[in-house]
């Protein structure tokens, strides 16, 4: 585990491979950070769509630069996202996918603040991906957290090899040594050095 804010919480030394890792429920999205934008203070309140467009593409940016970041810091070939979801009574789902930057084209995204106002969100193929609740903007919460949704539609359909679902048969507060015993098969040994 790494001990900075960075995308990558953990790193593969063997492999190259960074990963960010969440958990959480599959209905949740993943918050990326807290952030602001250059423009954030100057367009945040501005209905103009064109400016929300334009605070999307910097948000946007943001994201590709902490996507590439383990890559320059740590010299990582990959960075994947590392998803364990918590279904129903004691039933899980563990996921790897390959991170990569073009799902944060901002040609294939729409932005517009939420119905509330609340939220600036970005829009692809019609499905919210992003909400982000900017500081400064009126009637937010002002968190300048950034959610990603988008994570809900790359989720591995069933059966293919980089999703594992298993069952621990609890519900409520899971033993770490019992979760632990349930993963531990996911992963290789590292080679001897």
């Amino acid at each position: 585990m790494l001990s900075t804010k960075g995308y990558a919480d953990a790193y593969d030394p063997h492999s190259k491979v960074a990963y960010q890792i969440k958990t959480g429920l599959a209905s949740s999205p993943l918050t990326f950070a807290r952030l602001t934008t250059k423009s954030q203070f100057e367009f945040v309140n501005d209905p103009d769509l064109a400016k929300a467009s334009l605070l999307g593409h910097e948000l946007l940016e943001w994201v590709k630069h902490r996507v590439e970041e383990p890559k320059k810091l740590l010299g990582a070939i990959d960075v994947h996202v590392a998803r364990l979801i918590y279904n129903t009574k004691g039933t899980f789902t563990y996921y790897e996918r390959l991170s990569t930057i073009d799902i944060y084209d901002p040609t294939h995204y729409m932005w517009k603040w939420s119905s509330k106002g609340h939220a600036l969100e970005g829009f692809r193929h019609n499905e919210r991906w992003f909400s982000w609740y900017p500081q400064g903007r009126e009637k937010s919460k002002n968190q300048n957290q950034l959610h990603f949704h988008g994570e809900n539609y790359l989720i591995p359909d069933i059966g293919l090899p980089n999703r594992y679902d298993f069952e621990l048969g609890e519900y409520g507060q899971i033993p770490f040594e019992k979760m632990l015993a349930a993963l531990v098969p996911l992963f290789p040994t590292p080679p001897d050095e």
